[in-house]
C-alpha cells in the first residue's frame, strides 16, 4: 500500500470511529488536492476537538463536558455555520485565527497546529510568537519538509498530512 493510500486509510478510519457524517465531507474536500484555505484549516481543527476522538477519561464530569462540547462541535460543523462562529470557537481554545476563504500558508498552519496539539516549541517561539518561528519548530519536529518555504500556500493534501503528523506527535 502506497504512502498516500495509508494516509487516506488512516484518516478515514480515525474520523469514522467517533465523528459524524460531516467528517466524510471535509476529508473528501481535502483529498481533492486544491490550495487550502483558512476555512479548510479551521474546519479540520474543529474535528480535532470532537470529544469522542480524543483521549479524555471516562469520569462523570468529563462525560458531561464532552457531551456539551460535542453538541457545540456538531452545531459548528453544520453547513450553515458562519466563519465568525468558527473563529470564536477556536479563540476560546487558544487558537486565534480569522476564518476566511483566503489561502493559508504553511507558516500560518504550523502556528495553529502547534498551538492546538501543544507541541514543543523553542524559547524564541514562546517569546516572540512569530509564524516563521512556529514553522521552523514544526520542520524540526518533522511536520513539514525542511526544503519548503513557510510563506508558500499549502495544498489541502499537505494540510491533512501535517495535521496527522502533529496529532501523532501529540500522543507520544
Amino acid at each position: 500500500m502506497g504512502a498516500n493510500k495509508k494516509i487516506v486509510f488512516f484518516v478515514v478510519i480515525s474520523f469514522s470511529l467517533g465523528s459524524t457524517v460531516h467528517s466524510k465531507d471535509i476529508i473528501a474536500e481535502l483529498m481533492q488536492g486544491t490550495v487550502a484555505t483558512v476555512a479548510d484549516a479551521a474546519r479540520l481543527l474543529y474535528y480535532s476537538f470532537n470529544p469522542f476522538t480524543n483521549n479524555a477519561s471516562n469520569g462523570k464530569k468529563n462525560i458531561k463536558n464532552r457531551e456539551k462540547l460535542n453538541s457545540q462541535v456538531q452545531k459548528l460543523l453544520s453547513s450553515n455555520v458562519s466563519q465568525q462562529e468558527l473563529s470564536r470557537f477556536l479563540k476560546k481554545r487558544g487558537i486565534e485565527i480569522v476564518v476566511s476563504n483566503q489561502a493559508i500558508t504553511r507558516a500560518q498552519f504550523a502556528k495553529t497546529i502547534m498551538r492546538r496539539f501543544e507541541l514543543d516549541k523553542s524559547f524564541m517561539t514562546s517569546v516572540l510568537g512569530w509564524e516563521s518561528l512556529y514553522y521552523s519548530d514544526a520542520q524540526q519536529l518533522g511536520i513539514f519538509p525542511s526544503n519548503r518555504d513557510g510563506a508558500e500556500n499549502i495544498s489541502t493534501k499537505s494540510l491533512l498530512k501535517a495535521f496527522l503528523v502533529a496529532e501523532m506527535l501529540s500522543r507520544n
